[in-house]
């Protein structure tokens, strides 16, 4: 198996992706545990055993599946990070301590920017779907063998629960999203696996997400601007957007990064 030696920047966003997973995973675990004390919950309200059981590893399945299958994008994820720092891409620019997070506070750059997975709308939308779902598992679970009154309150307690649970997710989602990065030095590479910049990376490279636009804005400071879509078959094409600020003396670079980018992954 080849192995790559990992460049500082690389590290970052690895350790940055690992810290997330690892939150996951205890989000996951607390997320089981509250359903196990669900279960007790249900049955002290009268709802056969049977049925509380069911409802409750209904949900901690689909909180299985989605954890294994963050492990496995992830564990895909750095190797195409590591691959990118070890010398697969087009272009890299150097931030020196202090400056990216000072070009990142510009406010051409905090407008441009959109992060698809932490947009209030999107994270609404999530919490609902969540919430609604779970509210619908145990409704329609509870009609199989008890009145619709008590089914309808196995719904309501464990919507109530993962509503609790997703508005805590939402919240430190967005808080995670929004706040400037540190001082420290970023490097940042762009090529035809992706784009790995400061605590944020995008695969080009996958069956779910596309470019749909690459453009260099001049101005100070001057900015490439990319636009990407994410869909899958449970979701339209979204579009998300970045700005990544040019280092100076690196305009016509980034133009000519940004032909090359058109001409690789923008269908004309």
């Amino acid at each position: 198996m080849q192995r790559f030696a990992l460049h500082p920047q690389s590290s970052k966003v690895q350790c940055t992706m690992r810290h997330q997973q690892r939150w996951f995973i205890i989000g996951t675990i607390l997320f089981i545990s509250l359903m196990i004390l669900l279960g007790q919950l249900l049955q002290a309200l009268g709802v056969q055993p049977r049925v509380a059981l069911t409802a409750t590893t209904t949900l901690i399945t689909v909180a299985l599946v989605a954890l294994a299958s963050v492990i496995a994008q992830n564990r895909r994820t750095r190797a195409i990070i590591q691959r990118m720092a070890a010398g697969e891409h087009w272009t890299h620019w150097h931030y020196p301590a202090g400056e990216w997070r000072n070009l990142a506070a510009h406010s051409a750059v905090r407008t441009y920017n959109t992060d698809l997975e932490a947009t209030l709308p999107a994270l609404g939308r999530t919490v609902i779907l969540y919430t609604v779902s779970a509210g619908a598992i145990g409704y329609f679970i509870g009609i199989l063998n008890n009145p619709p009154q008590q089914a309808l309150q196995v719904g309501l307690i464990m919507g109530s629960v993962v509503l609790v649970l997703s508005l805590l997710f939402a919240i430190h989602t967005y808080r995670r999203a929004h706040k400037l990065p540190s001082d420290a030095e970023v490097d940042v590479y762009i090529g035809p696996l992706g784009i790995c910049l400061a605590e944020r990376h995008i695969v080009l490279v996958d069956a779910y997400t596309s470019l749909a636009q690459a453009s260099m804005q001049a101005g100070q400071p001057a900015l490439l601007l990319l636009e990407t879509r994410f869909s899958s078959a449970v979701s339209r094409a979204a579009p998300q957007k970045l700005a990544i600020p040019v280092p100076p003396g690196q305009e016509e670079a980034a133009q000519a990064l940004a032909e090359r980018l058109r001409a690789k992954f923008v269908l004309q």
